[in-house]
């Protein structure tokens, strides 16, 4: 017996792998320089509020060592993907505690094996979100902050 695995439609994938509204971009500096396009967790739920149904999945917190680990895991259509979150425990400067940001980072990880901000892995389109603006006057105005 051949069992079937669930699939997205076609339109669906499409959806989920298109470009976010620039203003759904930030820019973040990276340790021992350069910058970082990025999209919050809170975009990348809002574009899977606004595109499909979904469920989501967290396993509890593992500590080892220094490190919170987390994974999260998304359903759309019955189709499931998987993401590992992790912060260090004893990092500063990160938003809320430290198990809130492996859950982000988890949430994120697992949208973008749907594809969700995949084009942010390319160094051309970082380059030219980087270079847009929109985003450098953002960050800048984070940065007088």
């Amino acid at each position: 017996m051949v069992m079937k695995m669930p699939n997205l439609t076609p339109e669906l994938k499409k959806e989920l792998k298109g470009w976010l509204p620039i203003e759904c971009h930030e820019i973040r500096d990276l340790p021992g320089g350069g910058k970082y396009a990025f999209i919050s967790w809170q975009n990348v739920r809002a574009r899977l509020d606004e595109i499909c149904n979904f469920e989501i999945e967290f396993s509890d917190p593992v500590i080892v060592d220094d490190i919170c680990c987390i994974r999260c895991t998304i359903s759309i259509e019955n189709v499931r993907r998987q993401g590992l979150g992790v912060c260090s425990i004893v990092k500063k400067g990160i938003r809320g505690t430290f198990v809130e940001s492996a859950i982000a980072d988890a949430f994120k990880n697992a949208a973008e094996q749907f594809g969700v901000g995949h084009y942010l892995d390319n160094p051309q389109v970082q380059n030219k979100l980087i270079a847009n603006p929109v985003l450098l006057a953002k960050y800048k105005s984070k940065q007088r902050q």
